[in-house]
């Protein structure tokens, strides 16, 4: 099995933001991961610029002290 092409795009803000809009318009089942995926990339380069460490993914957050699975109460 081959792997999918990729595509490095520049696109401004503004640009970006359009896309996630038109995106948003379309059944949430169909565009998910891309929007995950773009934000993502976008969050990265952002951070990047600003002299940032990028965040973790909004499912791959580190759990806060208070919400150890292993404390009991």
């Amino acid at each position: 099995m081959s792997n999918p092409s990729t595509l490095t795009l520049q696109l401004t803000l503004d640009e970006v933001n359009t896309i996630l809009n038109a995106l948003g318009g379309l059944p949430y089942a169909q565009v998910y991961g891309l929007v995950q995926k773009v934000q993502a990339q976008a969050e990265a380069q952002l951070a990047q610029q600003n002299g940032q460490t990028p965040s973790l993914p909004q499912n791959q957050k580190k759990p806060a002290v208070d919400e150890d699975p292993r404390k009991s109460g």
